[in-house]
């Protein structure tokens, strides 16, 4: 139940947090609820578990004082275990861990020589990206500038209409989503210089336009099919 005694809104029940009114999801702090109907309403009448939930942030206190005070709730919570247990049939458990702003930070900020290195490293593979795209320019199927923005705008334009037809089904956007365009834009380039480079030795053998493209997609149609299968597999399995 809330502060003034009655049910929690379901699935989201506003509360003040901050300064401000935060509507937080009912079902991701709570366990096995049981929804009735209350004035029209959807409410959240019974629950098996609840989790309670503090994140303490450097700012709050120094980093030794958060220990500490970690380590006493800790001791406190298992002190209070058997009482729950045998009073209110109630099972406390207890868990700690670093917050996600703690742990993302310690990766982000490596140290400054690691960062040295990989921006050698970039540097490098940068100067080499750059000779090999210009190499060829305007030279036909050696130009390799030109077919990669295409294959950029296909993938992008392909990732439009999936979306389109996605939303259109019903289905409901996710953060997953997002990152799709750069994904299928990878994808698309890869196989259109695998495209590019059964094009080469095709241009080489066959006279006719429509040969070349032929003898081009016998080759590497079936890479092309199978990278495909398997990302869609491994997208599946991911969603699922």
């Amino acid at each position: 139940q809330s502060s003034a005694g009655t049910p929690l809104n379901y699935p989201r029940h506003p509360s003040i947090r901050h300064g401000g009114l935060f509507p937080w999801p009912v079902a991701f702090l709570m366990g096995n609820i049981t929804v009735e109907d209350v004035n029209g309403r959807q409410k959240a009448t019974r629950a098996s578990s609840f989790i309670f939930r503090w994140a303490v942030t450097p700012d709050a206190a120094p980093k030794a004082a958060i220990l500490q005070w970690e380590k006493a709730f800790l001791h406190k919570v298992m002190d209070w275990t058997p009482e729950f247990r045998d009073k209110h049939g109630i099972e406390l458990l207890r868990y700690a861990r670093r917050t996600p702003e703690d742990e993302l930070a310690n990766s982000f900020y490596p140290l400054m020589e690691f960062l040295i290195r990989m921006g050698c490293c970039g540097l490098v593979v940068g100067i080499y990206c750059v000779v090999a795209n210009l190499s060829g320019f305007g030279n036909g199927h050696k130009s390799k500038l030109v077919p990669a923005i295409m294959g950029l705008v296909s993938a992008v334009l392909g990732s439009f209409l999936g979306f389109g037809i996605v939303y259109s089904a019903g289905f409901k956007h996710v953060v997953t989503m997002e990152v799709t365009p750069y994904l299928c834009m990878g994808i698309g380039v890869n196989d259109l210089l695998v495209i590019l480079n059964a094009y080469a030795p095709a241009s080489q053998i066959e006279a006719d336009p429509m040969k070349k493209c032929a003898r081009t997609m016998k080759d590497s149609g079936l890479a092309i099919t199978i990278t495909t299968l398997a990302n869609v597999i491994a997208f599946g399995i991911g969603a699922s």
